[in-house]
């Protein structure tokens, strides 16, 4: 399974100075000049397979299309874009789109949201305190976090400021691994069953 391309910080609070773009199977990552974090849950209700999975209403849709407002679009590939400049206070927006759920909404979104980021995942306190992690763990967690970030930013610099899906896979297989390994087994067991069905973003 692709993860999104911006999953390398410890948290949500990120900055983009530059574009994303939000593939249906896989993501194109303009990576220069910006700090990248686990993708926020909201992200996926801007795509049409993601709506439809979550089942949201027309209402609940433009409501959630006023929030993000003229910072997103749809690109010639049919990939929705969001153009952010580094000024939008990301968290509130995240918030302001998961008020407009209900509760039914809000757990299989974050369930297909857990299939697409991955262990990542790991990284949000969200996740953290739901698994009951220790402190020990945590450290561990925020460690390989910093690790990866350091090895992502190595691959935007020799690959000229862009990243695909095949050029993250080894570095992603490499923090998945990695990240599962600091779970017990009951946090694993626990962490997989969060994932809920299978989802698929292709339409």
């Amino acid at each position: 399974m692709n993860t999104f391309a911006s999953i390398l910080t410890k948290s949500i609070r990120t900055l983009f100075a530059a574009a994303v773009l939000i593939a249906l199977n896989s993501t194109l990552c303009s990576a220069q000049g910006m700090k990248l974090g686990v993708q926020p849950k909201s992200f996926l209700v801007l795509s049409p397979p993601g709506q439809k999975e979550i089942k949201l209403t027309e209402t609940q849709i433009k409501k959630i299309e006023s929030i993000f407002g003229e910072t997103v679009s749809t690109d010639d590939q049919g990939r929705t874009r969001i153009q952010l400049t580094g000024g939008e206070d990301m968290d509130q927006m995240n918030l302001d789109v998961l008020k407009v759920l209900d509760v039914a909404q809000l757990k299989r979104l974050t369930e297909i949201w857990i299939q697409r980021v991955g262990p990542s995942a790991l990284g949000t306190k969200e996740i953290q305190k739901l698994l009951a992690l220790n402190a020990k763990q945590i450290e561990k967690i925020t460690a390989e976090m910093e690790r990866f970030q350091e090895e992502m930013h190595g691959l935007i610099s020799d690959n000229g400021g862009q990243l695909t899906p095949e050029i993250m896979k080894p570095a992603q297989d490499k923090l998945k691994s990695n990240l599962k390994a600091i779970l017990t087994k009951e946090q694993s067991d626990k962490f997989d069953a969060m994932k809920g069905l299978e989802f698929k973003m292709k339409p």
